[in-house]
């Protein structure tokens, strides 16, 4: 009966570990990510190309995909906060351990996001300022429970358009 027992256990950890695995090899191939596994290139939904100067409607969207144009085809799952009618991307910068692509969006902050199935094309901006990070640790402890690593910081991604046009509104933080 114990041996049993454990023959299926092992069945049911080879299996784990091959979905997982598999998961992992595909991820990089598909229309953005899986779940928090890094996924490729953001390439479906509506790409809206009217200036978005009121980000309001994405203030109860838990998560969303982002994609850096300096990152190539590489996607990954965020949190969002809005706050007013401007939208941010935190960082915890702590956690997971290893996490980089805050960097590269601080240098080169052209983005795409898909939230709720829809592409935008966005400018990352980091946010600096100490009393706008102050406010925005606030808005992101109303929504978010706190991550590992938390003490080591946030940063604070404003997403701008990124187009030929300004924004319809520029409503500060």
């Amino acid at each position: 009966m114990a041996m049993r027992v454990l023959k299926w256990i092992g069945i049911t950890v080879v299996v784990a570990v091959l979905a997982i695995g598999a998961v992992l090899l595909a991820a990089p191939y598909s229309d953005g990510p899986v779940a928090m596994i890094p996924g490729g290139a953001l390439q479906s939904g509506e790409l809206i190309t009217d200036p978005v100067g009121d980000w309001s409607f994405a203030h109860q969207v838990e998560t969303i995909e982002m994609q850096l144009v300096a990152d190539g085809d590489r996607s990954r799952t965020t949190w969002i906060l809005v706050s007013g009618q401007l939208a941010y991307i935190p960082v915890k910068t702590g956690f997971p351990p290893g996490k980089s692509w805050h960097h590269l969006a601080a240098r080169e902050g052209a983005a795409l996001v898909r939230i709720a199935g829809k592409r935008y094309p966005v400018r990352l901006t980091r946010i600096e300022d100490s009393a706008a990070v102050a406010h925005l640790d606030t808005v992101n402890a109303s929504k978010y429970p706190p991550a590992p690593g938390s003490d080591l910081g946030s940063w604070y991604f404003r997403l701008d358009w990124r187009g030929d046009e300004p924004p319809v509104s520029r409503e500060s933080y």
